[in-house]
C-alpha cells in the first residue's frame, strides 16, 4: 500500500464524521512510521476520532474509532497550578481509577514526555516535573484504560513555583 496522506475524523456521536485535518503519508515505506495531530479545537467532553487512511491510486481504508474526553476543570482531571513553572500537579476526581500513561505534547504535537503509571498507588494525583520543558502551552493526554482524558497546561517561567 502506498499512502498519500491521512485525514483525521472526528465526530461528537461515533457516526457522522468530518474532517479536521490531514496528514501527508511516507508513500511505501518498509519502516514503522509515526505520525502526530492535535486537535486544536475539541469539543468539550466526548470526542470520537478515525484516520481515512488514502492511498495513491485512490482506494482508502479506516482505522478503528477511538474515543476522547476532552476535559475542562472539574470534568474528571484537573492540573494545578496552571499555568505553572518547575511542578505541576495533574488530580483526578475521587472514584476514578488510576491512570496508566501520561503524555505530554507541545503545541506542535510532539511527544515530549511520557509518564508510565502503572502499578504506582498515585492518591488521586500525579506530580509533573516540568523544569526540562520549555515556556508555552502543551496537551497532557492521560490514559485510563482505553479512554483518554486531555487538558491543558501553560508553562511560564514567570509563574510563582519554583
Amino acid at each position: 500500500m502506498k499512502t498519500k496522506f491521512f485525514e483525521i475524523e472526528r465526530s461528537p456521536d461515533g457516526n457522522k464524521f468530518e474532517t479536521i485535518g490531514k496528514v501527508a503519508g511516507a508513500g511505501n515505506s518498509q519502516v514503522q512510521k509515526n505520525y502526530q495531530f492535535i486537535d486544536e479545537n475539541p469539543e468539550k467532553g466526548l470526542n470520537y476520532y478515525r484516520l481515512k487512511q488514502m492511498d495513491f491510486d485512490g482506494s482508502f481504508e479506516y482505522s478503528d474509532v477511538v474515543s476522547v474526553i476532552y476535559s475542562e476543570k472539574g470534568d474528571g482531571v484537573n492540573i494545578y497550578p496552571n499555568p505553572s513553572n518547575q511542578l505541576a500537579y495533574l488530580a483526578f476526581d475521587e472514584g476514578m481509577e488510576n491512570p496508566s500513561e501520561i503524555n505530554i505534547f507541545d503545541a506542535l504535537g510532539k511527544l515530549v514526555k511520557s509518564i508510565n503509571t502503572t502499578g504506582q498507588d498515585l492518591d488521586g494525583r500525579v506530580e509533573l516535573d516540568l523544569s526540562e520543558l520549555q515556556r508555552g502551552s502543551y496537551m497532557i493526554n492521560v490514559q485510563f484504560g482505553r479512554e483518554t482524558i486531555s487538558t491543558r497546561l501553560q508553562k511560564d517561567i514567570n509563574s510563582l513555583n519554583h
